[in-house]
């Protein structure tokens, strides 16, 4: 039979045969990779599709290989391989890193053409069940179909399943050398002493004149892994590779600002100069971020806050809040999230502008006043209290009546005429539990003034360039200012009319202890003053450096005490968000009776959007099961999904290929500029020893796979969608056949 359908050539088929029966046996060994890569590559025309990059041929059908015992000693039986081969040759000689390792000449191409048709004449006398193309039961595994957003369907199969389908996905398209480097950066990270001493040594090549040698090698490394380029070029290039896999980008050039790097006896009306300077440069680099994500709408473009302020102002905002929120707290007696207007006094008359005036009686008055107007907003539960959402709004810095208790009176003395810069004025420290505050000055209001008019500039920049804003979230002592300006643009820019869904997202980090608490009281605020509530939920990336600040200044440590503890902050802001998003569903759907749940929603109320920007396997799974209990549709903008680039591609790439609304998290900018963002990632990442173990065993898995070309391993074998979920699909009316892919984002 061998000598039926090997061809007439001596010398080919001495090569194949040798000199016995079993020749054929022992290359099909050989080339063992060789039919597994066309089982994997080849896809079934029902009822899924090929996924990205490989090529879509015609098969022959289970039924047929009835009749394979006959068709084998026909001369149309080698035709058919010869034809297919041909067509795997035609497509992998034009594709681009189709092979792990480049072609360096004809023997090469030669030796990997016969590779291929001794792996076609294997499975074509292989027995059919081996193949994962073929099923005789629902348990059988099937290839995996692709969805575009615009055609995902309401319902797919489960949450685990998509999760599951294949971890090559993210793999597959990487070159050998791509992945060799990815597990070099991942063991890097498992090593905490380097990871703890990142910065002294960078610090100490520095000052030997040796840094430019060691952005030449994080730039191939840790900067490869995790950011998309240095240039607008570079990173743009990322994201087309991006959206050939359905998923969009959130772009992010990654400057950090820490005050504990700030001088300690600089003088602060140079501090300001020079910090506002940066933050003028920053703002003009966020603008072209922007500019850049809108080469494909609808994706993110994340704003650090801190680039565009001065740390000063944001250090002194936060601690007023916390000042605040411990004197709320503590004027609350009954505990049950009220005061009435005389703990309202109470709290207030101990805020610097309030204790450092000479008039008792106007500060009195202005106090009245501003309780009168949280009734006046009609928000009040009873005449006689308000909760925090309501306090929270009428002391607002941005308040004009309210920045008079902020600010304590003194000399304005104009030291520089050029700069209308004003002298310091003396500060009058207050002391809240553990809080220390201080008082504003007026260059502090400037300051302020100067913020809010940036970032109004970069959300009008975004909403005329179809890209949405993720502010993100960074230290605990920067963000309740950074919360203060993005709901303020919040407010402003995610009108409830608006039919493309919010456009500013703010960060939650569920790693706090206050973490829900605040998502709560910020939903509460949007209810209220009328605007979509938009956010990101994370758990958190500064834990090393905020539990080592807190133990220095004595403070209490303000993330949660346990990884459990986080893990159910986390999962239940998920759980709150998305049952917000179906509430507000079902009164648009019983208001608009006749409007079909796929179609658009109505504008009378506010739409809630939630990001899931997680790579905890548990937590995306059950974002995607209430999503499915919900019946929330998964192209509707209101539940997206993101992780980091560089990290859990596999989970990314899953939620992509099943149509799901899914960004990787791209940071870009010279390698220097990136460096705080880069060991703060290898920092995290040693502490979750966990997740970088999982991703190392994928790329291993992939490795081994092509050095030995071995059969199915176990990834294959047990992560695997379905025959009974894709018929769902097709019971549906979703045409698997046709899917195209598109980029998420659009």
């Amino acid at each position: 039979m061998y000598s039926q359908v090997v061809p007439a050539c001596p010398t080919f088929r001495k090569s194949l045969l040798g000199n016995n029966s079993t020749g054929l046996s022992r290359a099909a060994a050989c080339f063992a990779a060789a039919p597994r890569r066309l089982l994997t590559t080849l896809p079934r025309a029902q009822p899924g599709t090929a996924i990205d990059h490989r090529p879509s041929f015609p098969l022959v059908s289970s039924a047929n290989f009835g009749a394979r015992s006959t068709a084998l000693g026909s001369p149309s039986a080698f035709a058919t391989a010869a034809v297919r081969f041909g067509q795997l040759k035609s497509h992998y000689s034009t594709r681009d890193n189709a092979s792990p390792m480049t072609a360096s000449g004809d023997p090469i191409g030669t030796i990997t053409a016969l590779s291929l048709l001794a792996g076609s004449l294997y499975w074509l006398l292989a027995d059919p069940k081996d193949s994962v193309l073929y099923t005789d039961s629902a348990s059988s595994p099937l290839v995996i179909p692709k969805y575009s957003s615009a055609e995902a369907p309401l319902s797919i199969p489960s949450a685990q399943q998509i999760l599951d389908a294949d971890p090559r996905l993210a793999t597959r398209d990487k070159s050998t050398y791509e992945l060799l480097v990815s597990m070099l950066v991942y063991k890097a990270c498992t090593i905490e002493t380097l990871t703890s001493m990142a910065p002294d040594v960078l610090h100490a090549l520095d000052k030997m004149r040796l840094s430019p040698a060691a952005y030449w090698v994080i730039k191939r490394t840790f900067f490869a892994q995790f950011c998309g380029g240095e240039t607008d070029a570079e990173v743009v290039d990322t994201m087309k590779k991006l959206k050939q896999s359905s998923v969009g980008a959130m772009l992010d050039f990654a400057i950090e600002v820490d005050i504990d790097h700030l001088a300690a006896n600089s003088d602060e009306q140079e501090l300001r100069r020079t910090w506002n300077q940066r933050a003028d440069q920053a703002t003009a680099f966020l603008k072209q971020c922007i500019v850049t994500s809108s080469a494909h709408p609808g994706s993110f473009s994340a704003v650090k806050i801190t680039g565009i302020s001065t740390p000063m102002l944001l250090q002194r905002l936060s601690n007023l809040h916390y000042g605040l929120r411990h004197l709320f707290t503590a004027a609350d007696a009954d505990h049950d999230g009220r005061i009435t207007f005389e703990q309202f006094y109470q709290m207030t008359s101990q805020l610097p502008g309030y204790l450092a005036s000479d008039n008792v009686t106007k500060s009195n008055q202005l106090i009245s006043e501003l309780w009168q107007s949280i009734a006046e907003s009609g928000e009040l539960k009873a005449v006689a209290d308000a909760d925090w959402a309501d306090v929270e709004k009428v002391l607002s810095i941005a308040n004009p009546a309210a920045q008079q208790l902020y600010v304590a009176p003194g000399p304005m003395v104009v030291t520089d005429v050029v700069t209308s810069s004003l002298a310091q004025q003396p500060r009058t420290t207050c002391q809240a539990g553990p809080y220390t505050y201080e008082s504003l000055s007026y260059d502090d209001l400037e300051d302020y003034r100067l913020t809010m008019q940036r970032a109004f500039e970069l959300a009008e920049l975004a909403d005329a360039s179809n890209v949405r804003l993720s502010i993100d979230a960074e230290q605990s002592y920067f963000q309740p200012a950074i919360d203060h300006v993005a709901l303020a643009l919040a407010k402003s820019f995610n009108r409830l009319d608006d039919a493309r869904g919010p456009l500013v997202f703010n960060t939650y980090q569920m790693y706090l202890k206050d973490g829900y608490r605040k998502l709560v009281s910020d939903a509460t605020r949007a209810k209220r003053e009328g605007f979509q509530f938009a956010v990101k939920l994370v758990r958190g990336a500064y834990m090393v450096s905020e539990r080592k600040r807190a133990a220095a200044l004595g403070i209490p440590d303000p993330i949660n005490e346990t990884i459990e503890d986080t893990h159910h902050s986390f999962n239940s802001g998920v759980k709150y968000m998305i049952d917000e998003i179906h509430r507000c569903r079902q009164e648009q759907l019983a208001a608009h009776s006749s409007t079909s749940p796929v179609e658009t929603e109505s504008p009378s109320f506010a739409s809630p959007a939630l990001f899931v920007a997680s790579h905890n396997y548990e937590s995306v799974k059950n974002a995607c099961q209430l999503m499915e209990e919900y019946h929330i549709p998964i192209n509707a903008n209101k539940v997206m999904f993101g992780q980091l680039m560089g990290m859990q591609d596999a989970i990314t790439f899953s939620l992509g290929q099943f149509g799901y609304q899914v960004y990787k998290y791209i940071p870009y900018g010279p390698v220097q500029e990136v460096m705080p963002y880069l060991i703060r990632r290898a920092q995290e990442n040693s502490s979750v020893m966990g997740g970088v173990q999982s991703e190392r065993q994928v790329l291993w898995s992939e490795l081994r796979q092509r050095v030995t070309g071995g059969r199915k391993h176990h990834y294959q074998q047990q992560q695997q969608v379905h025959a009974s979920d894709l018929s769902t699909l097709e019971t549906q009316g979703i045409d698997l056949g046709t899917s195209k892919a598109t980029n998420t984002s659009n």
